[in-house]
């Protein structure tokens, strides 16, 4: 049975592949008329891409976004939040996302509670950091679920 019109397609790959079937979406057009797909995923099985599909359609996400990193993310938030913020709470906030080179490259998504539990057990017993990190973490991951490329706060 055919899929409606802008739900997205799945098809099997050529080849000897572990994940043969791809998920993908139709992201616009080009001036001659051509499709722009961007892939959200790759299965096993057919009927695993089928529910990946209905996942994506039931609340769809921005697929540029679902990719974005900590380091990336930071700068769009640091543009929006740093507006109104005195110099001193600026260089606070800096300070602690300097801290933060061990996540800086990951993945949003792929952040977990060890990834923070590290860094936090890195930076020792200084509590003023500790207490300013705490803070750029909450209104960070905040800005993230906001921007609906995370689910829940860790």
């Amino acid at each position: 049975m055919r899929n409606p019109n802008g739900y997205g397609s799945i098809f099997k790959l050529s080849g000897n592949r572990r994940k043969p079937f791809a998920v993908r979406i139709t992201k616009g057009y080009t001036d001659e008329g051509k499709q722009i797909y961007k892939y959200l995923s790759y299965h096993n099985t057919r009927r695993e891409s089928m529910q990946a599909l209905a996942a994506y359609n039931t609340t769809p996400y921005n697929v540029d976004e679902n990719n974005v990193t900590f380091g990336e993310l930071y700068e769009k938030w640091k543009e929006r939040h740093f507006k109104d913020l005195s110099k001193n709470s600026i260089k606070g906030y800096e300070t602690s996302y300097n801290h933060c080179k061990s996540i800086l490259n990951l993945k949003i998504k792929d952040i977990k509670a060890i990834h923070m539990q590290n860094l936090i057990d890195s930076l020792g017993k200084n509590h003023a950091t500790l207490k300013i990190l705490k803070s750029l973490l909450n209104l960070f991951f905040k800005y993230a679920m906001e921007m609906d490329i995370i689910q829940k706060r860790l």
